[in-house]
């Protein structure tokens, strides 16, 4: 990898790489961040499930235990609101195991423990209820009759009854133990009579025991208000009410946490890679303009010397480019400067060649500037002569043009001549000497 290439490729994948890196811790923490949210806003739908739930508890507390319909059908409308509630809180629990919150999964845990025991503590109530009854219905209904029975059966003074049933009547509306103890004192007193015929006893003795159970019963269902199954869903339904605003809470500030642990790692983060992308960029750049910068002064000089200087310029065999580079300038300096000194040989000898040549130019030259000179003087000579001749020649025309002139004045004119001469002619031809 010590190719420029190689090397820009490296630094390309490894900043892609980090920040691919950067990228993919953002998408999980918002991911996270949107778990926690999701969560959150589950949570708060369960709540309002809870509150739902818990309107219909009271509901039934307040109105189906005094329900005729609900003591003849074992249901009613509060009972069927809460099996779908818990229904959907079940369904809600489904959707939140999908969310690996390990801070939060205890108390999730703990809080769908409550909610099942609130589902148990609910069941076990209506049974309870169910099996006290109310008027014609249950255990009440049942001692209404046997009340009935012995109140017509006459064997029991009526005041007794009145004041027993007065008794009853103040345990069910007061839940106040006094009551209770009235109540047996007189069933023991009314019990004494050995009057009293078997079937009475026995009717008396069930009509008791049932007034017993019922005040067991009232005692698990907790009408007094002290312990019992209503207590213990109001305490369970306070702890759920504590452990939603409890998880809620946590949830919101582990939401919190989050975004500014997210906000200062991924700052940091940042930071940290620009700077780590600064170092390299610098060093990288550095490296390159430092074999660069060395090979280009090289050149330089190389070329302003006009091909004269030579410096060190050494490689150590590396195979990158800027080292490719800087072997084929040596090379190519190498082989310039070889043919700069062929050509200076080359054009030495051509210089002493054309010297040599020259030299016999210049002889021939000044042999031939002595042949010129002498055809010079012979040349003037010659002229002398010719304007010599000219002269001599025109001085001998005018002579016969002179002699012309004595012979016209000598001779008849041709007119004369012709008379004279009548088939014959004179032929006059001048002759030059």
């Amino acid at each position: 990898m010590k190719t420029l290439k190689s090397q820009l490729r490296l630094l390309i994948i490894s900043f892609s790489l980090i920040a691919t890196i950067l990228v993919l811790a953002g998408f999980v923490h918002n991911k996270r961040k949107d778990d926690i949210r999701k969560l959150t806003y589950q949570l708060s739908e369960i709540e309002k499930l809870v509150y739902k739930d818990v309107e219909a508890v009271n509901s039934f507390l307040l109105f189906d235990v005094i329900s005729e319909e609900f003591y003849i059908t074992a249901t009613s409308q509060n009972i069927i609101s809460h099996r779908e509630t818990y229904s959907e809180i079940e369904n809600q629990r489904r959707f939140l195991k999908n969310f690996e919150q390990s801070e939060l999964n205890p108390k999730i845990e703990k809080l769908y423990l409550k909610l099942e025991k609130i589902d148990q503590k609910f069941t076990e109530l209506q049974k309870l209820e169910l099996e006290r009854g109310f008027k014609d219905y249950g255990l009440e209904g049942s001692m209404r009759d046997d009340i009935h029975w012995i109140e017509s059966n006459n064997s029991i003074p009526l005041i007794d009854l009145l004041m027993l049933r007065r008794h009853e009547k103040d345990y069910i509306i007061r839940q106040q133990d006094k009551y209770v103890d009235k109540h047996k004192v007189l069933i023991n007193k009314i019990l004494a009579n050995e009057k009293l015929p078997s079937n009475v006893i026995d009717r008396l003795v069930s009509y008791n025991s049932k007034f017993e159970r019922l005040v067991v019963l009232d005692n698990e269902i907790g009408k007094k208000g002290k312990n019992g199954l209503i207590k213990e869903l109001k305490t369970i339904y306070s702890e759920i009410d504590y452990l939603l605003s409890d998880i809620i809470r946590l949830g919101k500030q582990k939401q919190d946490s989050m975004i500014a642990s997210y906000k200062y790692k991924y700052i940091s983060f940042a930071i940290v890679f620009i700077l780590v992308s600064f170092i390299i960029g610098l060093y990288v750049s550095y490296r390159l303009s430092k074999q660069l910068h060395k090979l280009s002064v090289n050149i330089s000089e190389f070329v302003n010397s006009k091909f004269t200087k030579v410096t060190d310029l050494s490689h150590n065999g590396e195979k990158s480019e800027i080292h490719i580079l800087t072997k084929n300038f040596l090379y190519l300096r190498d082989e310039i400067l070889d043919y700069i000194k062929s050509f200076e040989e080359k054009v030495k000898e051509q210089t002493q060649t054309l010297t040599f040549q020259n030299m016999q130019i210049e002889e021939k030259n000044a042999k031939i500037l002595a042949q010129k000179q002498k055809l010079y003087d012979q040349f003037q000579t010659i002229v002398i002569q010719k304007e010599r001749v000219s002269a001599q020649k025109r001085r001998l025309l005018e002579s016969i043009k002179y002699a012309k002139h004595i012979q016209g004045a000598l001779l008849p004119n041709s007119q004369t001549i012709s008379k004279i001469y009548v088939n014959n002619f004179i032929f006059i031809s001048l002759k030059i000497f």
